[in-house]
């Protein structure tokens, strides 16, 4: 009878646990919930162009397992940053450009 009792404790405690954690909304990692939107940038083939700068870091593609981002930094020190698919083999057709500004 005590088995029992420690089970149903121990089960209940896992269900508050799992309720405490929430998944981050595939809309905020996308950056739907307002705000301006970030630009976009054109690929016109399956290669970066040399203008977009330095690759500045890798990162993983919170969406796509298979997905991974690339981030570039020009000169003026704009951030490009373009999706690419590993199992595809192809960069995105369209990335992001995040602009700096010359004033403060």
């Amino acid at each position: 009878m005590q088995s029992h009792a420690r089970g149903r404790l121990i089960a209940g405690l896992l269900v508050l646990a799992l309720g405490a954690c929430a998944r981050t909304p595939a809309a905020m990692l996308r950056g739907e919930l307002g705000g301006p939107e970030v630009p976009m940038d054109t690929l016109a083939s399956n290669q970066i162009p040399s203008d977009w700068g330095r690759l500045a870091a890798v990162t993983p593609d919170p969406l796509y397992r298979t997905g991974v981002l690339l981030w570039f930094e020009d000169e003026a020190g704009n951030v490009r940053m373009i999706g690419y698919d590993r199992n595809e083999y192809r960069f995105w057709k369209y990335g992001r450009i995040i602009r700096r500004s010359s004033g403060r």
